[in-house]
C-alpha cells in the first residue's frame, strides 16, 4: 500500500462514525478494539490516522526523549500515550500539545489526564483523555518510550493493544483501534454498512416495519473474517 492510498483510506474513515467501525470489526471477530469509555473527547472531534506510541512510567527523573518524541512525529500521526494506569497529575500540558500539532501531528489520544486544555483548542490538537487536572508532571512521571506497542483500556474488560503505525479512529462516541493490515477491508465494508443503515432509515421514514426493514436490508453478510495469520 502506498503512502497515498493509506491517507486516502484514513480520510475514508473519517466520514464515518466509530460505530459502524466497531461494527464491522466485530463482524470480522476482533471483538476488543474499543478503547474505554473514560478516555473521552474534548469536543466533538473527528480523526482517523496512524498511531504514534509513546509510554511512560511514575518516576522523579526526566527522560531524554522527552524532546525526540517532537523530532519523530510524520504529518497526520495520532499521539497514543500510554501511562500505566497513572492518574495523579497531567501527563501532557500546552507547549508539548502545540509542539506536537507544528510537527504535524493529528491528535493525541492518553489514558491519562491533560492540564491546559484551552491551548490544545487554540493549537488545532484534538485531545482524547481520561481526565483534566491543573498538577505537572514534573518529579512524578516523564515519558521512556517511543515506537513500541502500548496497551490501554478496553471497553470490553481486556486493555487493548496499540502496535505503532495501527489507526485510530474517533469521534463523539469514542475510540476504535483498527490493525492496520485490515485498513483496506474495514474502509469498503464500513462504506457498504453505511450506504445499507441509509436505506433502513430510508424505509423507516417511508413508513416501513422496523423489523421488516432489517430483513430487507442485511447489514453485516457483506463482512468476511479475515484468513488467520501463518
Amino acid at each position: 500500500m502506498t503512502d497515498e492510498d493509506f491517507l486516502s483510506l484514513c480520510e475514508r474513515l473519517r466520514r464515518m462514525g466509530t460505530a459502524v467501525t466497531s461494527d464491522v470489526l466485530g463482524e470480522m471477530g476482533l471483538r476488543n478494539q474499543v478503547l474505554s469509555s473514560t478516555i473521552r473527547p474534548l469536543g466533538e472531534p473527528v480523526v482517523a490516522g496512524p498511531a504514534f506510541c509513546v509510554r511512560g512510567e511514575r518516576t522523579d527523573k526526566p527522560h531524554r526523549i522527552a524532546f525526540e518524541m517532537d523530532r519523530q512525529l510524520s504529518t497526520d500521526a495520532i499521539v497514543v500515550l500510554a501511562t500505566g494506569e497513572y492518574q495523579e497529575s497531567a501527563v501532557i500540558g500546552g507547549n508539548i500539545a502545540l509542539s506536537f500539532r507544528l510537527h504535524g501531528a493529528q491528535a493525541v489520544v492518553t489514558d491519562g489526564g491533560i492540564r491546559d486544555g484551552g491551548e490544545f483548542a487554540e493549537a488545532g490538537l484534538p485531545v482524547f483523555c481520561r481526565f483534566r487536572s491543573p498538577l505537572a508532571p514534573k518529579g512524578r512521571w516523564s515519558y521512556t518510550e517511543i515506537g513500541q506497542a502500548v496497551t490501554l483500556p478496553g471497553q470490553a474488560g481486556a486493555a487493548v493493544t496499540v502496535r505503532p503505525g495501527d489507526i485510530l479512529h474517533g469521534d463523539g462516541d469514542g475510540l476504535v483501534v483498527v490493525p492496520r493490515e485490515h485498513l483496506a477491508q474495514v474502509v469498503r465494508d464500513a462504506e457498504e454498512v453505511d450506504r445499507i443503515e441509509n436505506r433502513i432509515k430510508q424505509a423507516l421514514r417511508d413508513g416501513a416495519d422496523r423489523e421488516a426493514a432489517y430483513a430487507d436490508n442485511p447489514r453485516f453478510a457483506h463482512i468476511r473474517k479475515p484468513e488467520p495469520s501463518r
